[in-house]
């Protein structure tokens, strides 16, 4: 995606010093939850009332990368590219999920194979693309009194 700033976090450290040189201290830190035994996974049965929307001018996704350490592809978006969202689900067996998704307004300019595409058969730009962050992704967003 064209016009982002990416940054590599190779550290927890460099992690939240990026976050915070980003938004200062006053930042809503959203990432996905498991509320349950981990070591089961389930089949989401419904989406639980009180989906919400993070109120934001901009929203930094960090996604973990599989590397012995702590390391982390950060990328920044601007709220009319990308709309955070917190959202609470329910598996068939009564596990509880807070889940952080992410909706990609605008993919005019992304890649035409890139694998949303096909999966949701669907053109550039013609609708949001939306995914939820797993729970070793961090999202960072300046705080707003609305979260």
């Amino acid at each position: 995606m064209e016009n982002q700033e990416k940054y590599c976090a190779t550290s927890l450290e460099s992690l939240v010093d990026y976050g915070t040189s980003k938004f200062g201290r006053n930042v809503t830190v959203l990432t996905t939850e498991i509320l349950g035994d981990k070591g089961q996974r389930t089949r989401m049965r419904k989406l639980q009332q009180g989906v919400r929307k993070i109120v934001s001018d901009n929203f930094l996704p960090c996604h973990s990368l599989p590397y012995l350490y702590a390391v982390f592809y950060c990328h920044a978006t601007l709220a009319h590219i990308a709309q955070p969202y917190i959202v609470p689900l329910v598996g068939a067996d009564g596990m509880k999920i807070i889940a952080t998704a992410v909706c990609h307004k605008d993919t005019s300019k992304w890649n035409p194979d890139h694998v949303a595409f096909r999966v949701l058969n669907v053109e550039p730009g013609t609708v949001p693309i939306c995914h939820f962050l797993t729970e070793d992704n961090i999202g960072w967003a300046a705080e707003n009194k609305n979260n």
